[in-house]
């Protein structure tokens, strides 16, 4: 009686063992199908950030395309962030064709200063002054101080991206009627 228990048993496991060998195809044609979608899904992304690239700079120099472009291939992140950027000032002030150029142009370039590895959520205050203060020249090679200038409307646009970066999805405060200034009725 106890060679049928363990005849039995071992017929139970080797039915278990064929239903787990059954399932591990199934469950890695299920894990493949997962990576395709992901893929998938990732793919699309990058087409749809492509479609809105060609979108923001049809107007632009080739190389302005180009460069975002780049930074999409290096920094996907930064390459998206910087297109929502450009489609808020688009939608919100309607800036003109040669204003879009030059912000696309400094986003760009202070992405490429740090390797395009670091996204803009993730640089501080001492990053922007880093790369802000590297744009600087002393007396004896800029006499015109025309770096100031440079250093200076630089960080305006920061300060004015930044500003939108994190904090847009709240409404301008700037469009907000106050209630202090309704009149009393």
């Amino acid at each position: 009686m106890s060679s049928k228990k363990s005849l039995s048993y071992i017929n139970i496991e080797s039915d278990k063992n064929k239903k787990q060998q059954q399932q591990q195809p199934e469950l890695l044609q299920k894990d493949v199908r997962n990576v395709e979608l992901d893929n998938n899904i990732e793919n699309n992304g990058i087409t749809e950030l492509k479609r809105k690239i060609d979108t923001i700079t049809r107007y632009q120099k080739p190389y302005i395309s180009k460069m975002l472009h780049k930074l999409l291939l290096e920094n996907s992140i930064n390459a998206e962030i910087i297109c929502n950027y450009i489609v808020a000032e688009q939608n919100e002030i309607n800036i003109k064709e040669s204003t879009k150029e030059t912000k696309i142009k400094r986003l760009v370039n202070l992405s490429k200063f740090f390797d395009n590895k670091k996204s803009f959520y993730d640089m501080t205050k001492e990053d922007i002054l880093d790369y802000l203060n590297n744009l600087r020249k002393p007396s004896s090679v800029d006499p015109t101080h025309k770096s100031i200038g440079t250093w200076n409307a630089r960080q305006m646009l920061f300060l004015k991206f930044f500003r939108w970066l994190y904090n847009q999805n709240e409404s301008d405060i700037k469009k907000k009627v106050r209630y202090c200034i309704l009149p009393m009725i």
